[in-house]
């Protein structure tokens, strides 16, 4: 008896860590497409703003540097996760 009730536990302690780890593993996954997006985020934010001394917004090129900017960012902290190791998920 004292036998299978240590194996019952052992098992629900072995669900249990196997639970933690995807949960873990989602939060990991959350927080990296977080920091991707917030500098994004604050850009848009700022450049959604109506404010009529922007001179960028009556520039011809404007909405394009814009986007270039965005995809520059994203590129940047995506090579940021992958030089320090945080996008290796095994």
């Amino acid at each position: 008896m004292l036998s299978l009730q240590t194996r019952v536990a052992s098992l629900q302690q072995y669900f249990r860590q196997a639970v933690e780890e995807r949960h873990s593993r989602v939060l990991y996954v959350l927080t990296l497409v977080t920091a991707l997006f917030v500098p994004l985020q604050f850009l848009t934010g700022v450049w959604g703003m109506n404010f009529r001394v922007m001179p960028e917004l009556e520039w011809e090129y404007g909405y394009e540097m814009f986007w270039c900017c965005e995809l520059l960012i994203a590129l940047l902290v995506f090579i940021f996760f992958r030089a320090s190791g945080l996008l290796q998920l095994s």
